[in-house]
């Protein structure tokens, strides 16, 4: 999609390396190029979610990508 500009939302180094070092070792993500994974780690943003809150059901489309930190 040439027109498409990613989201950049700020965060520190060390969760930048973080998140590249996942994508790096993640089967879903390990074939993307490590530019690719720098855009993918600066378009992603903190969420928390309570204890038990549902955050996806199994077999529904989703239009999120959503990495667990805890829990």
């Amino acid at each position: 999609i040439k027109d498409f500009i990613p989201p950049v939302y700020p965060k520190s180094e060390a969760s930048l390396k973080g998140l590249e070092q996942l994508f790096s070792n993640s089967f879903l993500t390990k074939g993307i190029d490590h530019k690719n994974h720098l855009v993918l780690a600066q378009a992603m943003f903190a969420r928390k979610f309570s204890a038990g809150q549902k955050i996806i059901s199994y077999g529904e489309m989703g239009s999120e990508y959503f990495v667990l930190s805890k829990g």
